[in-house]
């Protein structure tokens, strides 16, 4: 009796260990393919963002920015470079004060520093007005072609704000949260510029 109310805890045991186990080592098997395809993933991203013309093949070593500031909200710098000369640079950007949270961004900037693409790279912001952010929606974030910090402070001001930028209408919020994002980015990065000297980008 002792042994028949014994037998199916312990059985159970036993496939319980088992299917952790065998979900463990799939998880391990494909870590690594999970890997590349998101390596992949963000140079293709890096590619369409860069301010020169790269190959699919080019080697998108990045930098962690410190800014030494704690609320900087530049993470991560690529430079370009070809034949050890930098052409510019592929910078993530984050704008936390979105209507929905943060937003993360990709910029492209040539040598003097001067936007030469942006993109957005996530978001949570409203279906058909907040998301008016994405190129494939809109063409509202090409307005930062040729924006640099040293760019007159109304080019940073939507004009509803008194400013110069082109609204997005119904999304003021979100649009706002960007140019104030990118803003700060690109005057941290004037102040204090990413150093790539022990990078081996080329």
């Amino acid at each position: 009796m002792k042994q028949s109310l014994f037998y199916p805890p312990l059985v159970l045991t036993l496939i319980a260990v088992v299917a952790v186990s065998l979900l463990l080592v799939l998880d391990e098997l494909t870590t690594d393919k999970r890997r590349s395809e998101a390596r992949a993933a963000l140079a293709r991203t890096l590619q369409e963002v860069s301010p020169v013309a790269v190959s699919p093949a080019y080697d998108w070593a990045g930098s962690l920015y410190e800014s030494g500031d704690p609320t900087h909200n530049v993470r991560q710098v690529y430079p370009v470079r070809r034949d050890g000369e930098l052409l510019g640079m592929v910078v993530e950007i984050t704008a936390a004060e979105g209507y929905n949270g943060m937003i993360h961004l990709l910029a492209g900037l040539d040598a003097a520093s001067v936007i030469s693409r942006l993109r957005v790279v996530s978001h949570r912001e409203t279906p058909g007005l907040g998301d008016r952010i994405e190129a494939q929606k809109s063409d509202w974030i090409e307005g930062f072609i040729g924006l640099s910090a040293d760019a007159d402070a109304s080019a940073w001001k939507l004009k509803k704000q008194n400013g110069d930028f082109d609204d997005l209408t119904g999304a003021t919020i979100t649009a706002a949260a960007i140019l104030n994002g990118v803003s700060r980015a690109l005057s941290r990065l004037k102040q204090r510029p990413p150093s790539f000297e022990n990078d081996t980008t080329r």
